[in-house]
């Protein structure tokens, strides 16, 4: 089927404020990111919490 997302997996070492995991959900893919500072995962919390809002991190 033309356009339907195909799944699958990705993973982002360096998470930074999460655009990687914010159109990986909107593909409907999981995504896995990895990210040490914190002022970058309550940017990423912020930013995915439309798409899913109740994502773990």
């Amino acid at each position: 089927m033309a356009g339907a997302p195909v799944g699958g997996c990705v993973f982002d070492p360096f998470g930074g404020s999460g655009t990687t995991l914010e159109v990986a959900l909107e593909n409907n893919r999981e995504c896995t990111i990895i990210e040490m500072g914190s002022q970058y995962v309550e940017i990423a919390k912020r930013r995915t919490a439309t798409v899913q809002p109740n994502l773990i991190f």
